[in-house]
């Protein structure tokens, strides 16, 4: 039995309310601190569209470049999450913890620091993805560039959602 769904399977009445942990390709490129093309951010606006419009509460889980598994301003999704913001026309929580350890997590939109800032991000760590799975209900993978990876925050994820039930 296939326990996967398209969003378009929802009906919204079963994504009101709930938490979504959407893995999203908001992988940009950035010059001098600034984002150079925002491509990548507009290709997220259909989901995260119908995920709000559904009235689902949305952590948004992503990576940007390839830091050495520390955290670096260099690599900050910050200003990420400021641009997805003026895109919206909404406030875009953004969360310096890539796990969001001792945050309240409040906003219907939140945005983790870089996946690629933990260790166990490229080593698929099950405790890592555990600890994002206690984040929501339901897990969304529309990240179509990293899919093909077994990160934590792509296979672990669903894999520890499925586990959580």
């Amino acid at each position: 039995m296939c326990d996967k769904k398209r969003l378009e399977d929802f009906d919204h009445r079963e994504l009101s309310g709930r938490t979504i942990l959407l893995r999203a390709d908001l992988n940009v490129p950035m010059q001098d601190g600034e984002i150079a093309d925002d491509h990548r951010l507009v290709a997220s606006l259909p989901t995260l569209s119908f995920l709000r419009e559904a009235g689902a509460r949305v952590i948004l889980l992503s990576h940007l470049g390839r830091p050495d598994a520390s955290p670096s301003s260099m690599y900050s999704l910050e200003p990420v999450a400021e641009r997805l913001g003026e895109l919206l026309s909404s406030n875009v929580e953004f969360v310096a913890d890539p796990i969001g350890r001792g945050q309240p997590l409040s906003s219907d939109l939140v945005m983790l620091e870089n996946t690629r800032f933990l260790s166990g991000e490229l080593d698929n760590a099950p405790d890592l993805a555990e600890s994002w799975a206690e984040l929501g209900n339901l897990f969304v993978n529309d990240a179509f560039g990293a899919a093909h990876r077994a990160h934590a925050s792509t296979a672990g994820l669903a894999s520890a959602m499925r586990a959580k039930g």
